[in-house]
């Protein structure tokens, strides 16, 4: 039963997730070329921007805000003893850790810190 109920959290998580941050996220890539902030012109000092780095952030900023929900909720249902909703509530907590390690590793493989070596070779 809590697989069930940590699966269906992970696909409504990851869905939501997704949905929310698709649009932001390509036109965050749209904008930059990888090699600038976005906003940047050619005359300003080279900055490296890495756009994992910054749609990563927001998406664990926004597990953080989900899980600290989440937190309250277990805290109140165990106040009043509601046993089947603290454990559905752990479970989902859970799931929310492993999403959370799991953008931390997607950002950690993405990020590039030699951009701005590709960006300008004769650096």
């Amino acid at each position: 039963m809590r697989w069930r109920i940590a699966l269906w959290t992970l696909l409504v998580e990851v869905v939501g997730l997704a949905a929310g941050l698709a649009f932001p996220g390509w036109i965050l890539l749209l904008l930059s070329s990888g090699c600038f902030s976005p906003g940047q012109s050619d005359r300003t000092e080279p900055q490296s921007f890495d756009p994992a780095l910054a749609i990563g952030g927001v998406a664990l900023a926004c597990v953080a805000v989900i899980s600290a929900v989440m937190a309250l909720k277990l805290l109140f249902a165990g106040e009043r003893g509601e046993t089947g909703r603290v454990r559905r509530l752990q479970a989902q907590l859970s799931v929310q850790l492993g999403l959370a390690l799991t953008i931390v590793a997607l950002m950690t493989v993405l990020h590039d810190p030699h951009r701005i070596d590709q960006c300008y070779p004769g650096r």
